[in-house]
């Protein structure tokens, strides 16, 4: 029902599954540290407002060996923070899928880049709205975006995730950009280890439309250390448009 029920339940290593009572806003990030963990939150139609500089939950694993698998379900998520609501900020194989969600901030999900595997699931009926301001039941609240160096300067993303984003089979995703350089930007390190790879995949009968042409230089920025991969399943569609296609 509250920011400090919702801590105790994702630190406590035997809740497998919370479901939230109430609208719930986060003044302080919440991390979850080590440990193998399967984590579905249920939000049954209510919001998370993170309103802090580091995001709204934080994957902590230090181990290489460690797995978190967070699932977000029927939510609307806000963060103020360029670090995103989820944030993947250490080692470890850290998989965040969401299910018929809608998000709102300057970068939405953020990832250690050269630390263990991070991936993204994107499923159901799920908007992303990268913006530079939100609303909240009357209060405006102004956002960050990541900001990373390239040859051309700066640049920020909506989403920053090092090496997959899924959309699901049958999954409808739109990616709504007004905030920052690019869509999505999957980054690893310059290795010939596999887990340096970076690939976009739109599942079967899936759709993914990014049509941001304002300040949009990138639907999808593929950076990968060893190979880069961008995979349409069969009667996909998929709708984009940049400076930069």
């Amino acid at each position: 029902s509250n920011e400090e029920e919702l801590k105790a339940a994702l630190r406590d290593a035997s809740i497998t599954t919370i479901k939230l009572k109430n609208n719930i806003t986060l003044n302080n990030a919440i991390t979850i540290n080590n440990g193998n963990r399967n984590i579905t939150i249920i939000g049954d139609g209510h919001y998370i407002n993170a309103l802090n500089s580091d995001g709204g939950i934080i994957l902590n694993n230090s181990s290489g060996s460690a797995k978190i698998d967070l699932t977000i379900e029927n939510a609307t998520l806000y963060n103020t923070s360029k670090y995103g609501f989820v944030n993947m900020s250490s080692n470890g194989a850290d998989t965040v899928t969401y299910k018929d969600v809608t998000a709102y901030g300057g970068t939405l999900v953020w990832s250690k880049t050269d630390a263990g595997v991070k991936t993204l699931n994107l499923v159901g009926n799920t908007t992303l709205n990268s913006v530079k301001s939100y609303e909240v039941d009357g209060q405006s609240c102004g956002t960050e975006a990541f900001s990373h160096r390239t040859p051309d300067g700066d640049k920020t993303t909506a989403l920053y995730v090092s090496n997959a984003i899924n959309i699901a089979d049958n999954a409808n995703v739109v990616l709504n950009n007004s905030a920052t350089d690019i869509d999505m930007w999957l980054l690893t390190a310059v290795t010939s280890s596999s887990t340096s790879t970076s690939t976009v995949t739109v599942g079967n009968n899936a759709s993914l439309t990014m049509e941001n042409i304002g300040n949009t230089e990138y639907n999808i920025k593929l950076d990968g250390g060893l190979y880069n991969y961008f995979i349409v399943n069969e009667n996909a569609a998929v709708k984009m448009s940049a400076k930069v296609d």
